[in-house]
């Protein structure tokens, strides 16, 4: 694949952090985590983990350049300009609805309330006494 891996790689790459590219929401991104005497943090040197998407460095492995690359077609983060990295090292706002839990009954509810009014909940029965 000819495509060029470098604009999936962070506009600034911090030396004092793990080297490992990561997915960043299809936009690649640097592991925050402190690197080793091997240049990546112990999960990424571990098992070479940082060959899945590649040093920050270095060329993106061929698959997983395909799905960066599907990424930022699809409209994906690659596609647009880059936020800077909230602490967790991620663009700001680059969360996805899908990660988000499924409401609970009462929020349901509540939902379903007309005028946003919500229904009111009885306090729930005391507790028996223990010895009573």
């Amino acid at each position: 694949m000819a495509e060029d891996w470098s604009r999936f790689t962070p506009s600034s790459v911090d030396p004092d952090r793990c080297k490992a590219r990561t997915w960043n929401g299809g936009a690649g991104g640097q592991c925050t985590a402190k690197k080793d005497a091997t240049g990546f943090c112990k999960m990424h040197g571990t098992g070479d983990k940082w060959k899945v998407h590649g040093a920050v460095d270095g060329p993106i492995p061929e698959k997983k350049l395909r799905e960066f690359v599907k990424a930022g077609l699809a409209g994906g983060a690659a596609g647009l300009p880059r936020s800077p990295p909230s602490k967790r090292g991620r663009p700001a706002g680059s969360g996805s609805a899908a990660a988000l839990p499924p409401p609970t009954k009462r929020q349901k509810s509540a939902a379903a309330e007309p005028s946003g009014a919500a229904a009111e909940v009885p306090p729930p029965a005391p507790r028996p006494r223990k010895g009573a």
